[in-house]
């Protein structure tokens, strides 16, 4: 009897092994699928840029780079903050719908459209002095923006699963709850704040030396 005691045991454990290996698998592979459409949705930026140069989009820029070069570090500051919070809080509340999972790729996919655009634009429009400003201002922040914004989309990719699961009332036990959720976004908008805090204050020291 002890011995068919120790083999269920040993059964049992090689199956959690197994289910969590089949989890951190399935983990991986949500954030393999939104890095591959960040690439995406970056060269689609720069594709639509090269074959349509002559859009409104160009004016947003362009006022949006004059801002940069004349206004003070606090209202910078609160622009870069605030559309970063409105991405992450549209991540959010997307994973927090039962179908939400297949709208979780917006947000990501709209910063990356973005950042592909106006490097394309930057160094079209500016060549070297353009490349200098995307490699300081740009580049460094959008990765580390967008990487907080896509560990946000996976943890909205669990929630809305979450809330599949209850909804069909099935096994809800291995979900995050709304708690931790909401703990994790907090975390990550604040690394986000401080990002844009140090974007801040490298524009205002540095911008109008690059001389756009």
């Amino acid at each position: 009897m002890s011995k068919i005691i120790r083999v269920k045991r040993k059964n049992k454990a090689i199956f959690h092994r197994t289910n969590s290996k089949f989890e951190n698998l399935t983990n991986d592979r949500y954030k393999i699928i939104l890095v591959i459409i960040s690439i995406i949705f970056i060269l689609f930026g720069s594709i639509l840029y090269a074959n349509h140069p002559e859009t409104s989009f160009i004016e947003i820029l362009n006022d949006k780079i004059e801002f940069f070069k004349t206004d003070n570090i606090l209202r910078i500051f609160v622009f870069l903050f605030k559309t970063e919070v409105i991405y992450f809080l549209f991540s959010m509340f997307i994973g927090t719908s039962f179908v939400g999972t297949p709208l979780i790729i917006l947000p990501i996919s709209v910063k990356c459209f973005i950042t592909g655009y106006l490097g394309a634009y930057m160094y079209n429009e500016f060549e070297l002095k353009g490349v200098m400003f995307c490699l300081l201002f740009v580049f460094p922040y959008t990765a580390i923006t967008a990487a907080s914004l896509l560990f946000a989309s996976n943890e909205s990719i669990y929630m809305s699963k979450t809330c599949f699961n209850a909804i069909t009332n099935k096994n809800t036990a291995d979900n995050i709850s709304v708690k931790l959720y909401l703990l994790r976004y907090l975390f990550l908008i604040i690394i986000n704040g401080v990002c844009a805090l140090f974007n801040s204050a490298l524009i205002v020291l540095f911008i109008n030396k690059i001389n756009l």
